[in-house]
């Protein structure tokens, strides 16, 4: 927990096979889309464009939480 002594591990390696990756994404947010939306977090500076990749971890470590509808940035080895 937040503010009860916890440590963050950025930049921690995990072994995950790829499920998915999104064909592209819709650059406007409307009713009838076929690509999914994903909203940009800021007006004011141009962002770049992500797109949806699922993974499944064959690693997970119960020591370490995960928060679903989470973003991440990730550099995938191969």
């Amino acid at each position: 927990m937040l503010g009860s002594g916890s440590t963050h591990t950025p930049w921690r390696f995990h072994r995950a096979v790829i499920q998915g990756i999104a064909r592209g994404i819709s650059r406007d947010q409307t009713e009838r889309q076929l690509l999914p939306y994903v909203a940009p977090t800021t007006d004011w500076i141009r962002l770049e464009r992500r797109f949806p990749v699922t993974l499944l971890l064959q690693d997970q470590s119960p020591d370490i939480p995960l928060h679903m509808g989470s973003d991440a940035r990730t550099i995938i080895f191969y």
